[in-house]
């Protein structure tokens, strides 16, 4: 015969073990929504703060400038504006930190500076580069009032490349034939698997001195009357913070913390680069769906 006392302790078992999987199911309900919360809270209350408390709005360019990037246009301008636009940003911190990235992006930010000057000349904006501020990075701070550097910061790389590779040697080795059919005879340009060509060399220097000049005539403009006028400034060289002093690239040797208290009545710095709150939610909700649908071990 069955053990029925075996059976009444197997049952009473697998009913714990119910209760204690809804309860574990519970505390991860509740611990995705306290997550949900906090990141609103936190969002509501800098809101409160940025107009409550006069501060200094510092915005980062740190990384890469590219469009959809990581740091792009889009999102260092709303931060820009936001700044501008509080009522109790005293001035605009641009705090820098890039190698450089793509010339459009920098033009549109260097022009939305420009533009938002314009429109709040009460309120200064002073681009601080701590370790790296070259190439397009440093086309966005020639926009601003005034530029400080770390005396071992790198600065400076006015100039434009294109890059790439050819690999039609390592075709001709393999056996690999190019078969291509286009319309207009430079459609291919710098085409990576078709011979170099003259007059594709040519339209790419033409390419990169025009968009070189537009970089130079935008520091000339933002910098105007404290460069060096030395042949070397624009071909592309970096330099240290302390040499790019002397050649008028800079205004002076600061960190941010100094320059803000310096230059600003308050030291308080309240940061409004965007924070992609909602990736945060989205994230969390990600998880927290995932969590349930697992089930963690439970029923």
């Amino acid at each position: 015969m069955p053990n029925l006392d075996s059976h009444a302790i197997l049952l009473t078992e697998l009913l714990r073990e119910k209760r204690r999987g809804r309860r574990w199911g519970i505390f991860f309900k509740l611990a995705v929504l306290a997550i949900i919360f906090i990141v609103i809270g936190w969002s509501l209350a800098r809101e409160v703060i940025q107009t409550a408390t006069p501060h200094v709005a510092m915005v980062r360019v740190d990384g890469v400038l590219s469009a959809g990037g990581d740091v792009n246009a889009r999102e260092v301008v709303q931060g820009l504006r936001d700044a501008f636009d509080s009522a109790s940003a005293t001035g605009v911190l641009l705090r820098i930190n890039s190698p450089g990235g793509s010339p459009s992006e920098a033009g549109a930010v260097f022009d939305e500076i420009r533009r938002l000057r314009a429109l709040h000349p009460q309120k200064p904006l002073y681009a601080v580069i701590t370790e790296s501020g070259t190439s397009a990075a440093y086309y966005v701070a020639a926009a601003a009032d005034r530029i400080y550097a770390n005396r071992a910061s790198v600065v400076g790389s006015i100039g434009v490349i294109i890059e790439g590779f050819g690999f039609t040697g390592a075709m001709e080795k393999l056996g690999v034939e190019r078969r291509l059919v286009m319309s207009g005879q430079s459609k291919n340009f710098l085409d990576p698997f078709s011979p170099l060509r003259a007059r594709d060399v040519q339209n790419a220097r033409a390419l990169v001195d025009d968009i070189h000049q537009q970089f130079v005539n935008a520091v000339r403009r933002g910098r105007a009357g404290k460069l060096k006028e030395e042949e070397k400034l624009f071909t592309g060289l970096v330099w240290s913070g302390e040499r790019a002093l002397e050649l008028g690239l800079v205004d002076g040797l600061a960190d941010p913390w100094l320059v803000v208290g310096k230059h600003f009545e308050t030291d308080a710095m309240l940061d409004y680069t965007p924070e992609r709150e909602w990736d945060w939610l989205t994230g969390a909700a990600a998880a927290g769906a995932a969590l349930f649908k697992r089930g963690v071990g439970w029923q």
